[in-house]
């Protein structure tokens, strides 16, 4: 978890994921053996193999990359065995509550460029899109009907996402990716 913050507190990603993926791996296995790939590395192979050809030669890395193919890369190099999704709401609360954090890539909205009083982010009617953006769900909060999520965007690090936003987000074609980690030897584990 360290690594996971340290990389969303020092906005040295370029572009997030690449890093929510990474962060992602991070948490879910040891140490490796050899240097762990770093995160515009990760979104670099990615573009590689996502579904869209005319980002492959984004130098600049600015039309952005699919989720699925960070997830491809994360496990052609063995940090995740595999991935799989959530694609409502409820699939993705009974993944927090009970395995972990998810890997999101969702519309991103001019609304969502500022925190409400109580850290939540909201999608007013009139809202729009002006973009896309991944981040890391990290922990859901019933009794606020809310997931917490965290960027990567130097001096965003977290905030809140109520349950009607998030499903919104979702239901507009939003990636919702849960990683599995790799399972090591015994051996590995000491």
């Amino acid at each position: 978890m360290a690594a996971l913050r340290e990389m969303a507190r020092s906005g040295r990603d370029g572009n997030l994921r690449g890093s929510r993926l990474a962060a992602s791996a991070d948490r879910h296995t040891p140490a490796p053996a050899r240097p762990a790939p770093q995160c515009l590395d990760i979104y670099d192979w990615a573009i590689g193999l996502d579904e869209w050809a005319d980002n492959d030669w984004d130098t600049a890395r600015q039309f952005g990359t699919s989720v699925r193919a960070g997830a491809k890369v994360l496990q052609g190099l063995g940090l995740i065995e595999s991935y799989g999704w959530a694609y409502d709401l409820d699939t993705a609360i009974d993944w927090l509550s009970w395995q972990g954090p998810l890997v999101i890539g969702t519309n991103w909205y001019d609304s969502m460029f500022e925190r409400d009083r109580h850290g939540f982010l909201r999608i007013p009617n009139g809202s729009r899109v002006v973009g896309g953006h991944c981040t890391l769900v990290m922990s859901v909060d019933l009794q606020r009907e809310a997931v917490r999520v965290l960027t990567s965007w130097r001096d965003f690090g977290y905030f809140w996402l109520s349950f009607e936003d998030f499903e919104r987000l979702i239901r507009e074609d939003g990636e919702c990716c849960s990683p599995t980690e790799t399972p090591h030897s015994k051996e590995k584990q000491g």
